[in-house]
């Protein structure tokens, strides 16, 4: 579970990407964001996927999402080796926030992040 947290973290605090016409296009390089710009785009995904909690029994909960606290204060850019664009980090975080609890709870990463989990 600890992976799958630290990727959505890093999700989170790294990027997000606004809704519509506001922000960098989706084909943009997650890479060539300006801090400024992340930081923004961080601040719409804390709007469009809020925080919540998924019960694992045994496993206990766990909490996902974007926290708008998470999107200040920080560096919240990409490496420079990072290929995944701005819609790729998109398709990725509607895939993780709809999946169900057992398969977040199994750690399922859908294919749709596969662009985005090699840039963490």
């Amino acid at each position: 579970m600890a992976e799958m947290k630290k990727f959505l973290f890093l999700a989170a605090v790294l990027v997000g990407c606004g809704g519509g016409d506001d922000g960098p296009s989706s084909s943009k390089k997650l890479a060539d964001l300006s801090n400024s710009e992340a930081t923004d785009l961080c601040h719409s995904f804390a709007s469009d996927y809020p925080p919540k909690t998924v019960d694992c029994g045994a496993d206990g909960t766990t909490t996902f999402g974007f926290d708008d606290a998470d999107c200040t204060g920080s560096d919240n850019t990409f490496d420079s080796t990072c290929t995944a664009t701005v819609g790729d980090l998109r398709d990725c975080a509607d895939d993780l926030y709809n999946e169900s609890d057992a398969d977040i709870c199994n750690q399922v990463v859908p294919p749709s992040c596969a662009a985005v989990s090699s840039c963490t």
